[in-house]
């Protein structure tokens, strides 16, 4: 089970390596209960105030829509 102190550790280190900005735009593809989802598709670019984007189905058409 993950803590919440391993997810805020994730959490601050992969802004460190990969840090966003609000100007930035993040495609979403994974399911957000996939721990690297929601570390690194939603909880770092809300920290950085960046834009996520949703698939509503994993192909090559939704994201190349997206």
């Amino acid at each position: 089970m993950l803590s919440h102190r391993n997810l805020v550790a994730n959490l601050l280190s992969l802004a460190e390596v990969q840090p966003l900005s609000y100007r930035d735009r993040v495609l979403s593809t994974l399911p957000l209960h996939h721990a690297l989802e929601f570390i690194g598709g939603l909880m770092v670019p809300l920290l950085a105030g960046a834009t996520i984007t949703y698939l509503d189905g994993i192909n090559s058409r939704e994201m190349l829509r997206a």
